[in-house]
């Protein structure tokens, strides 16, 4: 799908949603090493889409219109910042109980200067938000950009994927 600037498109088991000026290839490429599961499935957002001021309200209409339904619930990886942070958690909680299904989330968003570790958030419908309980330390993907993102405990710039401790 593409329209508006965006184009939304599918690498594996990985849901990527970009502008249209983004690299192809590196979202792709960050698609690709990114952690499946049977669970949730992972919808990667470039930073000039995390960076929309309609993010979530947007995403409750693609990931009906692509998902259908047919995930258990996703995993956001959003790259970049977001519009309005303080807002985050409540905006993911809302996109959870709309679509019914789990949302996780990282906050802040996973942006390559934050000196700030993500916390990864999961949304239940119809629950309060928490952190996720069970999220591994050392589970960790890298990002074409050289980054590597360590699940709930936010990223390092070694450039290198750790193993789970």
């Amino acid at each position: 799908m593409t329209g508006t600037g965006v184009a939304v498109e599918t690498a594996g088991e990985v849901l990527i949603l970009r502008a249209c000026a983004d690299s192809r290839a590196a979202a792709r490429t960050t698609a690709d090493v990114l952690p499946g599961g049977p669970e949730r499935t992972a919808v990667l957002s470039t930073p000039a889409i995390t960076g929309r001021a309609d993010l979530f309200t947007w995403l409750a209409q693609v990931l009906t219109e692509h998902l259908g339904g047919s995930a258990g619930g996703v995993t956001l990886v959003t790259l970049g910042q977001y519009t309005a942070p303080a807002t985050v958690i409540d905006r993911a909680q809302e996109l959870a109980d709309w679509i019914g299904q789990e949302v996780v989330v990282p906050v802040p968003a996973l942006a390559a200067d934050s000196s700030h570790p993500a916390t990864w958030i999961l949304c239940k419908p119809g629950r309060a938000a928490r952190p996720v309980p069970d999220a591994p330390a050392g589970a960790v993907w890298m990002t074409p950009a050289g980054h590597t993102l360590v699940l709930a405990t936010g990223f390092t710039e070694d450039g290198r994927p750790a193993p789970a401790r």
